[in-house]
């Protein structure tokens, strides 16, 4: 403004303005007849403020509304089928509403049981075992936990508090570690800050901590100390310079009062305030912390003590989102678990456990063409020992009606088929050969088992079953190739199957070689490594220099992208091995002539 003063009186007016208007994902007003207390606008069928004659956020208190922060809903939903699972199985039927929050109350709920069962903490905080785990979903949070190991449900909120931007940049977790391990050299000032700050091993983790201070050490009453974290914490619309001279009478104040009520030395009282004003920067709410980790610890109990209902939940709330989806079976892989083909005497409605397979099954519903009436049918009429069965009832009649041609397709495409007989006793060694059987023959099959009615059969006196003949004429046809199964598989299920991205025996080919995967290759180094290549670009340099720009993935999920200098075809989920260059900078790279397809 010195340089351009003409421009002052706008940049004033405009000074703290909103520059456009936002939605909290949890935040709800409640309000009787809202309309007739502050200006609302409908956007895409959601009520919201406007933005300029509306409320602001900082402003609803003081002109007499609540709001509300409803969080977690997603984990509390898990929470709530989980419990259902539990109970279909126990009582043999769907429980009602009444029944889930019975046992919701008697083993979870945090207002009659104590959130302190220590084989939760040992089974999930301190042993790595996080799908599903609220909160925990990024590996540098689940590092931190770790390095905690928590033994109480204010551990899991200090991990929570601490583990954001504002903390990290601090290194306050690397600290609140090394204090936790050494808890002898914590250092206080004053025996009501260890009264404080004692389980925090000296660290403020909490607003409701430098409150507490404020009243214990400097007298503030309870509502001072909530003015106090206001000024520190709060975001206003007032002008910086205000914003700073509070500051400085709230300091003033703070010191003044250690001295005189708790004869603290001016310096160590000045360094606390510092401290606390320092904590104002990322400062995170006790109640808000602990209600996060009482969240985490529903699913961790659940983990614990049912632990196959819970990972089975886990999939089924990913089931809708592909990503999600493949990155919770990744999570579940590693914990030593199966997942196993879709299969039509497994399968359900949603993801399951199988006691017989021991494995996780998916659904059928989650197949293109395979609608809810279709699982309902085919669960009703299962098991199915042989394909007759499938196909035919007791008189040799076609069973179905909304088990239809596309939904066979889909289940014969994800060769959900497997549990026949025929694949057991050798008649059949691949889908391809039902596909033969199935669905090129459905006109003929949905006459009866003899490819006609059971009445002209037998007045033919050709009472051979049509599926005998059948399975002859497929005899020794080839399986489709790896390719071939990604590109109908992935367009009946929506995704690549992870099976079929990382063939079981290529990865093991690539383990026993202890050759690493293309993430594990340091920066600043070069060494041998295996990907998948599930996107490629071919591009030119400015200079005319032909490469490829690869997205690369392996078996954790985690995605590389790699610069391959000169022409190369990659096929979609091709895996290769090579020498690959890891600059710090720049990434990964290589050249097509240090590469070799494996897969």
């Amino acid at each position: 403004m010195e340089k351009y003063p003409h421009v002052e009186e706008k940049i004033r007016t405009l000074f703290m303005m909103n520059r456009s208007v936002g939605r909290h994902a949890g935040g709800v007003l409640i309000c009787p007849n809202l309309e007739k207390h502050m200006p609302l606008i409908t956007v895409r069928g959601e009520l919201q403020t406007p933005w300029t004659e509306g409320v602001n956020i900082r402003n609803l208190e003081e002109n007499g509304f609540l709001k509300f922060d409803f969080l977690g809903i997603k984990q509390m939903k898990m929470v709530e089928d989980c419990i259902a699972r539990i109970l279909t199985r126990e009582l043999g039927r769907e429980p009602k509403f009444e029944e889930i929050k019975q046992f919701y109350d008697d083993k979870l709920n945090c207002r009659y049981v104590e959130p302190n069962d220590d084989r939760v903490f040992d089974h999930v905080y301190r042993s790595n075992r996080w799908p599903g785990i609220f909160q925990f979903t990024s590996d540098g949070a689940r590092k931190f936990c770790h390095e905690v190991q928590p033994t109480s449900i204010e551990d899991i909120g200090v991990v929570t508090a601490i583990y954001r931007p504002g903390p990290l940049k601090a290194n306050v977790h690397k600290k609140y570690v090394a204090a936790k391990q050494d808890a002898s050299k914590a250092k206080y000032d004053h025996p009501t800050i260890k009264d404080v700050l004692g389980t925090t091993y000296g660290f403020i983790a909490f607003q409701e901590q430098f409150m507490m201070l404020a009243q214990k050490l400097a007298g503030f009453s309870p509502g001072d100390s909530d003015k106090m974290r206001k000024t520190l914490v709060k975001k206003d619309l007032t002008s910086l310079g205000k914003k700073s001279e509070e500051k400085e009478a709230l300091e003033k104040k703070f010191i003044d009062g250690c001295i005189t009520k708790s004869g603290m030395e001016y310096a160590p009282a000045k360094e606390l305030f510092d401290k606390i004003a320092f904590f104002s920067l990322y400062g995170f709410n006790k109640s808000h912390a602990i209600a996060y980790a009482i969240d985490s610890y529903y699913g961790a109990w659940l983990m614990t003590h049912y632990e196959t209902d819970w990972l089975a939940t886990c999939l089924q709330a990913e089931n809708s989102n592909v990503d999600g989806l493949a990155w919770m079976m990744s999570e579940i892989k590693q914990l030593g678990y199966k997942i196993s083909q879709p299969d039509i005497n497994f399968s359900g409605s949603q993801w399951m456990w199988s006691e017989q397979l021991q494995a996780f099954v998916p659904p059928l519903s989650s197949l293109k063409g395979v609608g809810e009436s279709a699982v309902e049918e085919i669960m009703h009429n299962r098991p199915y020992r042989a394909l007759d069965d499938l196909l035919f009832d007791a008189e040799g009649k076609w069973r179905h009606s909304k088990f239809n041609k596309r939904a066979l397709e889909a289940l014969i495409s994800m060769e959900a088929l497997g549990s026949l007989e025929e694949f057991a006793d050798g008649r059949l060694q691949n889908h391809k050969q039902l596909w033969e059987i199935v669905v090129k023959n459905i006109d003929a099959l949905k006459k009866g088992r003899y490819g006609t009615t059971s009445k002209r059969a037998m007045k033919s006196g050709d009472l051979k079953p049509i599926l005998d003949t059948l399975l002859t004429q497929v005899e020794g046809m080839d399986d489709w190739d790896r390719y071939e199964k990604l590109t109908i598989q992935t367009a009946t299920s929506g995704a690549a199957p992870y099976h079929l991205i990382f063939p079981p025996e290529v990865i093991k080919r690539v383990q026993d070689k202890e050759v690493p995967p293309l993430s594990e290759v340091a920066p600043g180094t070069k060494g041998i490594a295996w990907f998948c290549a599930s996107n490629v670009e071919k591009k030119s340099s400015k200079n005319g220099k032909s490469f490829v720009r690869v997205k690369a993935i392996d078996t954790s999920l985690a995605v590389s992208n790699v610069r391959i200098w000169g022409d190369i075809d990659m096929p979609p989920y091709s895996i290769w091995v090579g020498v690959v260059d890891h600059d710090a900078n720049w990434g990964f790279s290589t050249n097509v002539g240090k590469l070799r397809e494996i897969a």
